[in-house]
């Protein structure tokens, strides 16, 4: 139904804005493990907190010190774009699929 699509959209549009920061963390430190372990490559990038090298809180706080909170949400527009319609989409399909198959009453 149209209500659930618009609720999948919301909560989709939602779920990805308040995960993008820890996704930015996440990349940032699997990068910088990544290219730290090539010694080729080691000496040539940053090894600032803000560039991956720490813990989870280090991490953040070094963007925070570096970029300010936007450098938290970097790539969250992309993400909104493409979590709220998949979202949408399952929401709606699963629903429409409940009172297909009889496992939904159509008041409730």
């Amino acid at each position: 139904t149209a209500r659930a699509f618009v609720a999948g959209a919301g909560a989709g549009m939602l779920a990805a804005v308040l995960v993008t920061p820890f996704d930015v963390v996440k990349t940032r430190r699997q990068l910088y493990t990544t290219l730290a372990s090539d010694p080729a490559v080691a000496a040539t990038i940053d090894h600032s907190a803000s560039a991956g090298n720490g813990s989870t809180s280090q991490v953040i706080s070094g963007i925070l010190k570096d970029e300010g909170a936007p450098g938290l949400f970097r790539g969250a527009y992309a993400r909104v774009l493409k979590v709220t319609p998949a979202c949408a989409i399952m929401i709606g399909v699963y629903e429409t699929g409940k009172r297909v198959f009889g496992l939904q009453e159509r008041g409730t």
